[in-house]
């Protein structure tokens, strides 16, 4: 990302949460995978993490463990992540 890297990114994200309430779940994707990058990422704010080449199981398992199937949600996650951005979804 040309302005903001993606601990950048997360750290907004989470401040606007604070301010704005709810959670926009993250999941870290990235080409680093060992240990210390993953903690370096979950210490970030991310939800997740999974190093590329991904596997469609690994992402798919991730997705499950921030959201479990049918668990309730009052927001679709693109109006989540516009809020969490800033961005009037409406």
């Amino acid at each position: 990302m040309p302005e903001m890297d993606g601990f950048q990114v997360i750290k907004a994200i989470r401040t606007r949460e604070r301010s704005s309430g709810g959670h926009l779940p993250v999941i870290a994707v990235t080409g680093r995978a060992r240990e210390l990058d993953r903690e370096r990422c979950l210490a970030s704010g991310v939800d997740d993490f999974i190093s590329k080449p991904i596997a469609a199981d690994d992402l798919w398992a991730a997705i499950e463990r921030i959201h479990p199937p049918g668990e309730a949600s009052t927001l679709s996650y693109a109006a989540r992540a516009s809020t969490a951005c800033g961005i009037d979804a409406s």
